[in-house]
């Protein structure tokens, strides 16, 4: 379980329910593999802690400007 307050409306709140295993960077890893394609060659974007993991795998990794530090 993941709960965070939406960084762009902090009156609202996120909610996510996933696998323990799932996450960005594994999702990141099946669609390079399903393209034939190397993780270097990705670039990323992302507003939250959950592009973390995707963030790491990616060649180049890019946070918005409303992300937390």
């Amino acid at each position: 379980l993941y709960y965070s307050r939406d960084v762009s409306m902090p009156k609202y709140f996120w909610l996510q329910c996933l696998n323990k295993d799932s996450n960005k960077g594994s999702g990141l890893d099946n669609l390079a593999e399903a393209l034939g394609i190397s993780l270097s060659d990705l670039v990323v974007f992302g507003d939250n802690v959950n592009d973390v993991p995707m963030f790491r795998k990616a060649g180049k990794s890019i946070a918005m400007g409303n992300a937390p530090e």
